[in-house]
């Protein structure tokens, strides 16, 4: 809802400053400046439903990124407006290292999003999908037998 508000709002502005009788020179650079400031505007917008930066490199696979946020004390399990975890955007673009990262660190493979889906569940390749599915089966097994 609030991206519809923004881009609402912004292309109000646009209009309404385009409608002006300025010169045309001051209108054109000014033009360029409010769309620039409502780009700028709906790509924070999005970014932010979508999760933020963190969310941005687990959907790009930036495993750096991803490293310094979490020694930062980013939450390995936060989630975005559609309940989607960093460890589901990143399965969802096939970044397997990124996957690997972020179950190490903590990341919850039983949590779902808004559809109730996994991050095994939405895995674009069968690889990290079963890995997702057995990351600490071994473990656990270890300890039922002891």
């Amino acid at each position: 809802m609030k991206i519809i508000s923004v881009l609402f709002l912004s292309l109000l502005v646009l209009f309404v400053v385009t409608s002006c009788g300025n010169k045309k020179e001051n209108k054109t650079s000014l033009k360029d400046k409010i769309e620039k400031k409502v780009e700028e505007s709906t790509n924070d917008a999005l970014n932010e439903a979508f999760g933020g930066d963190m969310f941005k490199a687990a959907r790009e696979g930036d495993l750096e990124t991803i490293k310094k946020g979490i020694k930062a004390g980013e939450d390995v399990n936060q989630t975005n407006s559609y309940s989607e975890t960093m460890l589901m955007k990143s399965a969802e673009r096939g970044h397997f290292e990124v996957v690997k990262y972020l179950l190490e660190e903590g990341a919850d493979k039983t949590k779902t999003n808004i559809y109730d889906q996994t991050a095994a569940g939405i895995a674009i390749e069968d690889e990290i999908s079963e890995y997702i599915r057995n990351y600490g089966e071994e473990a656990a097994a270890e300890t039922e037998e002891e």
